[in-house]
């Protein structure tokens, strides 16, 4: 538990971790770690495991990573290098700087969500943008497309520019005045102009735990369709125009 411990004592002051107790009620033996954040006593649900021994191995410390730690590294085998367009439009326009752990703080306290470990690594590689390759695979038709769904940048953290999570055109603007379900963060504009766009939905693990990410068609009633389960899994699925070239 030594390295949990130095993980968790770089990221908060105030943390106890309890292991191998017994659950008063059903008697089964449980690891439960407590953080103290924002004045306030808190146990993440992706740490609290039933039945699980001691040493929580190398899934249990990426958990720990992924709840706690802000600057956990992208995946060895992503090529951020490579993800993104170099221009001067999408720098001038799209890309924040660097998100410090208190801009993030803020912006996750401003938005009411946590943000994916992996979108927050992927932004401290370059704080949002213009990825080279813009089209997701889908198995049914929206308004773009029969067979897939495209995108025009990803938001970065900040409030600078405007399509950033915070900008003045950015995720809470679009469920103000447009009229987007409020089911979590709006990550990425699409070539509509406002009538469709991808978002982080957090309906079924909650404004703390890891969001699936949709796609919502204003010109279909709002209809949701189902992209990825994670934002990790939508960045590493994203594909070339070409590929839907006849």
């Amino acid at each position: 538990m030594d390295g949990i411990t130095n993980l968790l004592r770089k990221t908060h002051d105030n943390f106890s971790i309890r292991v191998n107790e017994r659950h008063p009620a059903s008697g089964a033996f449980y690891n439960e770690i407590w953080v103290k954040a924002n004045g306030q006593h808190r146990a993440e649900v992706g740490v609290h495991a039933i039945g699980v021994p001691a040493h929580l191995g190398p899934a249990g410390f990426r958990a720990l990573q992924a709840l706690y730690c802000r600057t956990m590294p992208l995946p060895a085998d992503f090529d951020a290098a490579h993800f993104w367009e170099d221009s001067d439009y999408a720098a001038a326009n799209h890309t924040e700087p660097w998100p410090s752990d208190a801009l993030i703080g803020q912006v996750e306290a401003d938005l009411g969500y946590r943000l994916p470990a992996f979108y927050v690594a992927l932004m401290r590689a370059r704080n949002g943008g213009i990825p080279r390759t813009t089209c997701f695979p889908t198995t049914e038709a929206t308004s773009w497309a029969d067979d897939h769904i495209a995108i025009t940048s990803i938001a970065g953290i900040g409030y600078e520019k405007a399509y950033s999570l915070c900008g003045s055109l950015g995720s809470q603007f679009m469920l103000d005045e447009w009229g987007y379900p409020a089911i979590g963060v709006v990550v990425a504009d699409c070539p509509s102009a406002g009538h469709d766009l991808v978002m982080l939905d957090y309906r079924a693990r909650g404004p703390q735990g890891e969001p699936a990410v949709v796609h919502i068609d204003q010109e279909d009633d709002y209809r949701i369709t189902p992209l990825a389960p994670s934002f990790e899994a939508f960045a590493r699925s994203l594909v070339p125009e070409s590929a839907f070239e006849e």
